[in-house]
């Protein structure tokens, strides 16, 4: 009898899981990856996972240069001949616009322009609408949001 639960031979071999007591880490055979043990004098049998300690922040600061800045160049759009027909049954759903403040109205024809220059969207003359609902982000900005 133990007083703790253990992890047996059984679940490492089924899992592939092989204990490498030198370095004190768990190595994952099947992935190849591996998670430090860390010595715990809680008496409470828990799992816990790690923290990464990895920064993506730093990454992308440092590698700056392998990313596309969307905010500097608009996005290259491949044309192609592809037609998506979609067979719906019934008038189209939408519902009547919302007036907006002018602070917002203003920022939201500002961001769709935006997004028009980059080419992440188009205008449209699609008979299905729904509302526009402008969000304030944290830094005081607005976000164009749909109702759905």
């Amino acid at each position: 009898d133990v007083s703790r639960p253990i992890l047996g031979a059984d679940f490492l071999t089924h899992y592939e899981l092989i204990i490498d007591l030198k370095s004190k880490c768990l190595k994952d055979q099947q992935t190849t990856l591996t998670s430090t043990g860390k010595i715990s004098t809680d008496n409470t049998p828990s799992i816990n996972a790690l923290k990464l300690s990895l920064n993506f922040n730093d990454l992308i600061r440092e590698y700056n240069d392998i990313f596309d800045d969307v905010e500097r160049s608009p996005i290259k759009v491949q044309s192609h001949n592809v037609t998506h027909v979609i067979q719906a049954k019934g008038p189209p759903v939408g519902a009547k616009a919302r007036r907006l403040a002018p602070d917002k109205l203003i920022a939201a024809k500002q961001e769709f322009q935006n997004l028009i220059h980059k080419g992440i969207c188009s205008p449209s003359t699609s008979c299905w609408a729904s509302p526009l609902v402008m969000v304030k982000k944290s830094d005081g900005s607005w976000r164009p949001c749909g109702d759905y």
